[in-house]
C-alpha cells in the first residue's frame, strides 16, 4: 500500500465531522507517514525521573487507620468466633488449628517487637550505605563510576548466610560475582547454561580478572539435595535437582570413598568435592584454559564453615597443556565420569 493510500485511510477514519464530541488523546509516540509535510518528532517519553527511589507517588487510595477502628474490628472478630463455636462446637479443632497458623504468621512478621516492613528495611539499609560508605568514600566510588576492574571472579551459593562480600571483606569493585544454588559451575554449554557462560566470558575476556574462586559452604541445602537424589535419577522438582546434577561426579566420589560416614558427614565431604568439580568444569571454557596456560588466570577453591567460623582455600595443579581434553581433566582430578 502506498503512502497516499495510507493517509487516505487515516483521513477516512477522522472524527472531525462526527456529531459525537471529540476526545483528544495525547499519544506518547506518534509518526507521520506523509513525507511532504515533515514535522519534528516528539520528544521520547521520560522513563526515568530524577527522584529518589523511595519517593513513591501518593497511593490512589489512602487508607485511614485508627486504633479505635482496629480495636473494634478485632473485638468483633473475637466475639463472632466465640458465638460460632458456641453454636457449632464441632469446629473447635479447626478453629484451634487456624488460630495456631495465624499466631505463627504474626510471630514471623514481628522482628524485635515490631512488625517487619520490607520497604522500610530496604530504605534504612540504603540510607545507612549512603551515609556510612558512599559519602565517606568519594574517591572509591568516583573511580567506580568510571568503570570496574575487579581482580576476582567469585562463584558463591545463593544461601543468605554466605555473602562473599562479608565473609572475605570484599569491597565494591573488587569481585565480579555469580551466585546460584550450591555455587556450581556447569561445563561449557552454549544452550543450557549460557547465563553462566556469559558471566565467565565477560569476566575473563573483558574485565581481565586474575582469579576465579569457587566458594562452597557448610550445611548447603543444594548439596544435601544432590546427595538425596535417588539412584534411579528420578526428580521431584522442576529445576533444583536438574541443576545440582552438575556435580554428580562429586556425589559418586563421596559414595565410593566415604560410604561408611553418616549422611551429614557425607554431605560435608560433598560440599568440598563439588567445588573441585566446578573448578574442573571451568577448564571446559576455552578462554579460561587459555588464561591458565598463559598464567594470566588462576583457579582457587574455598570453603566457608559458618558453624565453626572457619575458611579454607586451596588450588589444584591441573598440569595444563593447550590441547587438554575434558576426560584428561577428570583423570588429573581423580574423578570417575
Amino acid at each position: 500500500m502506498s503512502t497516499s493510500s495510507i493517509n487516505g485511510c487515516l483521513t477516512s477514519l477522522s472524527l472531525a465531522n462526527s456529531p459525537v464530541k471529540r476526545i483528544t488523546l495525547a499519544p506518547s509516540i506518534s509518526c507521520r507517514l506523509n513525507p511532504s509535510s515533515p514535522s519534528p518528532p516528539p520528544p521520547p517519553p521520560t522513563l526515568i525521573r530524577n527522584e529518589p527511589v523511595f519517593a513513591a507517588p501518593a497511593p490512589i487510595i489512602t487508607p485511614i487507620l485508627r486504633e479505635e477502628m482496629g480495636k473494634d474490628s478485632y473485638e468483633e472478630a473475637i466475639a463472632g468466633l466465640q458465638q460460632l463455636l458456641r453454636e457449632k462446637g464441632d469446629l473447635e479443632a479447626v478453629a484451634a488449628a487456624k488460630i495456631e497458623q495465624i499466631t505463627a504468621e504474626l510471630q514471623g512478621a514481628v522482628v524485635d517487637g515490631k512488625v517487619f516492613d520490607p520497604v522500610e528495611r530496604m530504605k534504612h539499609g540504603f540510607v545507612h550505605f549512603k551515609t556510612e560508605k558512599f559519602q565517606k568514600s568519594p574517591a572509591l566510588f568516583g573511580e567506580l563510576a568510571k568503570g570496574q576492574s575487579p581482580k576476582f571472579m567469585v562463584f558463591a551459593c545463593s544461601d543468605s548466610r554466605v555473602c562473599p562480600s562479608h565473609i572475605l571483606n570484599l569491597q565494591p569493585g573488587e569481585a565480579f560475582m555469580v551466585r546460584n544454588i550450591a555455587n556450581m559451575v556447569p561445563a561449557y554449554d552454549q544452550t543450557r547454561y549460557s547465563g553462566v557462560g556469559a558471566a565467565i566470558e565477560y569476566a575473563v575476556l573483558h574485565l581481565k580478572v586474575q582469579n576465579i574462586v569457587v566458594v562452597g559452604h557448610s550445611c548447603c541445602g543444594g548439596i544435601k539435595g544432590l546427595m538425596s537424589i535417588p539412584d534411579d535419577g528420578s526428580t521431584s522438582t522442576d529445576f533444583i535437582e536438574d541443576w545440582v546434577k552438575i556435580c554428580l561426579p562429586a556425589k559418586h566420589k563421596v559414595n565410593a570413598e566415604y560410604s561408611s560416614l553418616p549422611f551429614p558427614d557425607q554431605c560435608s565431604q560433598c560440599e568440598k568435592e563439588a567445588v573441585n568439580v566446578s573448578l574442573g568444569n571451568l577448564l571446559t571454557y576455552p578462554f579460561v584454559r587459555e588464561g591458565l596456560v598463559k598464567k594470566t588466570l588462576a583457579l582457587k577453591g574455598g570453603y566457608y564453615d559458618f558453624v565453626n567460623g572457619t575458611f579454607e582455600l586451596w588450588g589444584l595443579d591441573f598440569g595444563l597443556t593447550p590441547s587438554l581434553s575434558v576426560r584428561e581433566v577428570a583423570s588429573i582430578l581423580h574423578w570417575k565420569l
